[in-house]
């Protein structure tokens, strides 16, 4: 099918407004001659807006395109998708018949808006040239369609329709015109009617059989749309009396409209779910029972209407009841609830005396014979709650009492103490049950000791009373005190203290009696038994008894101070038999071993756990120096002189035999001295006596071959003692054996080694290579575009962003297209392994920075000097064309993407001097200016 739509104001129906008049034949994209293709894709550039009677053909508009062979057939080209003004259409798929395509041919486009209501036709040239190698692009032309048609197609219908508004049946159809023409055609349309027109259609296809002058008949397929309705669209809230749209039964809810409509005049009728309706736009409802309920609301606006529906969520409250029980003999009451309590979470009763909790709590009411109201609230697991009311009848105050009747009090802490009880009130008989004795059922209890007695009487009725008395003894029994068992080590005797308020006293050792009699207090003398009997003033006896161990103690002697040399050792100590030890050196044994300059302190502990201690200070004698310093190497044929000191109370002893002092060595070898002090304490030292060795300098590095920047370590030998050469002075410190720099170019390094007697030298030379690995130079890309970073003179190559921190891309070439002005960094590593850091910078230049200059004049004549039309950073941009005409209006130049290249040609001939103007297009920007051409 071939399709072409025109908004035409067609006045024919009487109509005031635009009507849609669409041209169709069955010929377009069937008849023809096929051209089969393997093109993958194909570009059709269109730089500015393509557009009918005004209105632009927008992104996602329906394209079908059609190819026309030198034989002046046309062939379908497959459907493409338009991406939107000022960029590429292209079209892709097995239904893009392409191959065999020559330069110059012609492609057409048939364009279809988003919406179906606008066609429009452009052609274009076939173009194979680079950069689309894969199937070329086209650019536009300019001849109409009608006029390019084969009279091979069949008729060319166009015809108009008016909308069918809100399916009420008023839409129109016409047949406009036959190949271009309103006459020589006849129509037949589907209900039977005959002419151009025809009336009162509902939305949806029409087809309409045309008959030509010439016999040729057509059955053209006619859309009638559809129009609009007014802007209908129904919404409700509901807001519960608890919270949003759910809530505890009874459950009042306010239905609120939130309807959307162009339009009034809305009736409305709610539905609540159970039920029950209502006209109300915003209704007030309340649900009785629990459950969960869809409420509808349908809005009409007399066109049409709209449904919305809320969910309502009734939850039930706890069903439960509860009773009480009561104490018959105080004011105590037994609560319990009943029914369903598997749902309930929280109960809670309150009452005069507080809150409690739990399904059967014990509530003590203050006074009895009264009547208490009890609330019982209820929780269920979906958070709903109950209150339950009820009163307590508590009974009167019962009056079973019990008083003490007679006591008798015990003396000197005899069992003789009686109580005997009496018993009011209540039904007899009772029962007695006496803490002390719980076989004894009677109201008295004999045979007492001080202290206190309880009982609990009960009556007939199970009533009962608790009572309790105490029994004091008023002649208070004597409690002598002197302390428990002891043990005493015979230097640390303790006495035996008894406690006071007693009229008389008496102390025995091993039942005899110690003392005049009397005493608070005996020390004991001797291991055994030591008691006091005593009186208080009631006359009542008492006694007190301890068992006393007394040990000896051990005997420690360390014997007198002495002194010792250093070095020197003496074993000291002590004897004990079943003894332990304590050392002030932390030693545990008998006998220690001493050195000078300590004193040693022991503590001996025996068998009984009695100790004793003892100090012993060792002296530490001085002792002579004998130093004959480090080993010598003296120059070959020379005498050393060896010193040992010059104490002269010391003696000395030389492995030569010398008792001097000092000594002269002429030959190599070890010689060794003993010097002794008056306190008889010595010292010894050696030295070993060389000839200083021949000295052969050696110098290494680290490497002999270094790249740039590289740090160079050297390595010198042969002499304890060094001296470094350099005569960059970049060595810091050249008395060491090791040294670092850091050398700019190639050098040589020397290195003096040397002792007292004999010096050598050595050099080595180091080659600094130079660097032979850069990247590219800066710079400048419009805005979008692609810069290609390259390395050059390295084997490999990474590419870091800004501060080196993250690493972007690997390789000798990176392409970027930053969204603003960036620095880029590169490690090169050359052929050598040598590594280098560079970088590139690439600056954005956005298309309203652009500053173009107009240029109007220029002189091609062949001097190397403003032979061409040239515009500064163009090329930094897509999509730029450049026109040039005659002052005529002929176009004279016309280049898509222009390279700044045009030196005033015509087909390849100059053009004659003169003043000509250039439209200039860059994106959405346009340069307008007259140029002159000057070649003398």
């Amino acid at each position: 099918m071939r399709s072409i739509l025109y908004k035409w104001a067609w006045a024919v129906f009487g109509l005031s407004f635009p009507l849609i008049l669409q041209a169709q034949s069955s010929a377009f994209c069937g008849g023809g001659a096929a051209v089969s293709t393997s093109v993958a894709s194909v570009y059709f550039f269109q730089n500015t807006p393509i557009t009918v009677n005004g209105d632009p053909i927008e992104p996602g508009s329906h394209i079908i395109a059609v190819f026309e062979n030198d034989a002046g057939e046309w062939a379908c080209a497959g459907e493409v998708q338009w991406w939107g003004s000022n960029t590429i259409l292209t079209l892709r798929g097995e239904d893009a018949e392409y191959e065999g395509y020559e330069e110059g041919e012609a492609l057409k486009f048939y364009i279809q808006s988003p919406d179906g209501c606008l066609y429009t036709a452009v052609e274009a040239a076939y173009n194979t040239a680079p950069p689309y190698p894969d199937g070329g692009f086209f650019t536009q032309g300019g001849r109409s369609l009608v006029e390019s048609l084969s009279a091979d197609f069949n008729p060319l219908v166009i015809y108009g329709v008016v909308r069918d508004t809100c399916e009420a049946g008023t839409g129109q159809a016409r047949i406009a015109a036959v190949d271009g023409s309103t006459a020589g055609f006849s129509v037949t349309w589907p209900n039977g009617s005959s002419g151009q027109q025809v009336s009162g259609l509902t939305a949806g296809p029409i087809t309409a059989s045309i008959t030509t002058a010439e016999g040729c008949t057509v059955e053209q397929l006619i859309q009638i749309p559809f129009a609009d309705c007014p802007l209908l669209t129904a919404g409700a809230t509901a807001n519960g009396s608890q919270e949003g749209s759910t809530g505890c039964v009874p459950f009042n809810v306010l239905f609120e409209d939130a309807t959307v409509s162009a339009v009034g005049g809305l009736s409305y009728e709610w539905e609540f779910g159970d039920g029950s309706v209502s006209n109300d736009p915003n209704p007030d409802y309340t649900y009785a029972l629990p459950g969960t309920y869809t409420a509808t609301l349908v809005v009409s606006d007399g066109y049409q209407s709209d449904t919305t529906t809320l969910q309502i969520t009734a939850l039930p409250i706890p069903e439960i009841g509860a009773d009480y029980e009561v104490d018959f003999c105080e004011p105590v009451a037994y609560l319990y609830a009943f029914g369903d309590l598997s749902e309930i979470t929280i109960l809670e009763w309150s009452t005069s005396v507080g809150t409690f909790a739990g399904p059967e709590p014990v509530v003590q009411f203050p006074s009895a014979g009264v009547t208490e109201v009890v609330l019982l609230t209820a929780f269920n697991n979906q958070g709903c709650s109950y209150q339950f009311q009820f009163e307590v009848n508590l009974p009167e105050e019962y009056d079973l009492a019990v008083a003490e009747n007679t006591v008798q009090l015990p003396a000197c802490g005899a069992d003789d103490g009686v109580i005997s009880l009496s018993v009011s009130g209540g039904a007899g008989p009772y029962l007695y049950s006496w803490a002390h004795d719980a076989s004894l059922n009677l109201p008295q209890a004999d045979g007492l000791a001080p202290g206190v007695y309880s009982v609990v009487v009960s009556d007939a009725n199970g009533c009962f009373v608790d009572f309790s008395t105490a029994l004091a003894d008023t002649t208070s029994l004597p409690e002598p005190d002197i302390g428990p068992d002891r043990s005493f080590c015979a230097d640390m005797l303790s006495a035996l203290e008894l406690n006071e308020g007693y009229s008389s006293t008496q102390w025995f050792f091993e039942g005899a009696p110690l003392g005049e009699g009397g005493e608070t207090s005996w020390l004991p003398q001797q291991s055994g038994t030591y008691a006091v009997q005593v009186f208080n003033a009631d006359g009542c006896q008492g006694e007190a008894a301890a068992e006393v161990s007394i040990f000896e103690v051990p005997e420690v002697d360390l014997g007198g101070s002495f002194g010792l040399c250093p070095g020197m050792m003496s074993t000291i100590g002590t004897s004990c038999s079943g003894c332990t030890y304590a050392w002030s050196n932390g030693s545990e044994s008998a006998m220690v071993s001493a050195t000078g300059g300590n004193t040693y302190a022991v503590t001996v502990t025996n068998a009984d756990g009695c100790t004793a201690a003892d100090s012993l200070a060792v002296a530490l004698l001085l002792q002579p120096q004998a130093n004959l310093g480090a080993d010598l190497a003296v120059c070959p044929g020379d005498v050393a002189t060896l010193s040992a000191g010059a104490s002269p109370d010391d003696t000395y002893s030389w492995s030569t035999g010398a008792t001097s002092s000092s000594i002269e060595a002429a030959a190599p070898g070890e010689y060794g001295v003993t010097v002794t002090n008056p306190s008889g304490c010595s010292a010894s030292d050696t030295i070993q006596l060389s000839w200083a060795p021949e000295i052969t300098a050696s110098v290494s590095a680290s490497s002999e071959q270094l790249c740039p920047g590289d740090t160079l370590a050297l390595f010198g030998g042969g002499a304890e003692n060094v001296l470094w050469l350099d005569t960059s002075f970049v060595i810091s410190s050249p008395n060491e054996p090791t040294v670092r720099l850091r050398p700019e170019t190639t050098a040589s390094y020397g290195l003096i080694a040397y002792n007292d007697c004999f010096t050598d030298t050595a050099f080595i030379e180091v080659a600094v290579l130079q660097q032979s690995a850069y990247a590219s130079e800066d710079t400048c890309i419009a805005y979008r575009r692609t810069a290609v970073l390259q390395a050059f003179g390295a084997d490999s190559a990474s590419w870091w962003g800004t501060n080196r921190q993250k690493l972007l891309s690997q390789g000798l070439r990176y392409e970027v297209s930053p969204d603003s002005t960036s620095l880029f960094h590169v490690r090169l590593t050359d052929s050598l392994g040598c590594m280098y850091w560079d970088s590139v910078l690439v600056e954005i230049l956005f298309l309203d920075e652009l500053g173009l200059v107009p240029v109007n004049i220029i002189t091609p004549n062949g001097d190397g000097l403003n032979d061409v039309l040239q515009f500064a950073n163009l090329t930094k941009f897509d999509t730029y064309s450049l026109q040039v005409f005659n002052r005529h209006g002929m176009k004279v130049f016309d280049a898509f993407n222009y390279e700044n290249d045009w030196g005033g040609t015509y087909n390849g001939e100059p053009l004659p001097d003169g003043v000509y103007y250039y439209i200039l297009r860059i994106g959405s920007r346009e340069v307008k200016s007259a140029l002159t051409i000057i070649r003398e």
